[in-house]
């Protein structure tokens, strides 16, 4: 089977939401442990930033079975810019049009953008093992 929706693709894709499920615990978890210590701000850069790069170690080993390099780890933040502005865009047209409730948007986003997210980290971390 040679579509896009290959049974190779659904598992990938699997593992992927997966990989991003437990990055978020994680994350969640370094950000309410450093919070303790650290300002709040400070505490969640670091977690975001922790959060991109096991993202990229997971996802590129696991989920595309690439090698990892300093390139790689240079290019795999811009997945995150290119999301982060999509997401604030569909946010402010959410909001302004009041489709969904604001508290829940980010989260019906963040579904939504999955596949984009998906394409985006597979051609970064492909672009990086180059």
């Amino acid at each position: 089977m040679s579509s896009v929706l290959s049974k190779e693709f659904i598992l990938r894709f699997f593992k992927f939401a997966c990989i991003g499920g437990l990055n978020t615990l994680l994350t969640y978890a370094l950000y309410y442990i450093l919070s303790f210590y650290l300002s709040y701000q400070i505490s969640f850069l670091i977690s975001y930033i922790a959060g991109i790069v096991i993202s990229y170690v997971l996802n590129s080993k696991v989920v595309f079975k690439q090698k990892r390099t300093l390139k790689g780890i240079f290019l795999y933040p811009l997945v995150y810019i290119v999301q982060y502005g999509v997401s604030a865009l569909l946010l402010h047209f959410i909001i302004v049009t009041h489709v969904i409730d604001p508290k829940i948007a980010p989260l019906i986003i963040t579904i939504l953008l999955l596949p984009l997210t998906y394409i985006l980290s597979k051609v970064f971390i492909n672009l990086g093992a180059r």
